[in-house]
């Protein structure tokens, strides 16, 4: 959760409405007035930020 609480805040905020809630990239991309690929785009930097840090922990 600490990790996640550093993305930046837009990838954060997506990443928790997708991931944390349980909504769909259309749901998300609909609230935000954004595509549904831009939602995407956010969660793969989020994930890829995440396994930087996660790996390098280790």
């Amino acid at each position: 959760m600490e990790n996640i609480q550093q993305l930046p805040p837009q990838t954060h905020h997506i990443f928790n409405e997708c991931f944390i809630k349980g909504r769909t990239y259309k749901e998300v991309a609909d609230e935000n007035q954004i595509s549904i690929n831009t939602v995407k785009t956010h969660i793969k930097r989020a994930l890829s930020l995440l396994r930087k840090k996660t790996t390098n922990k280790y």
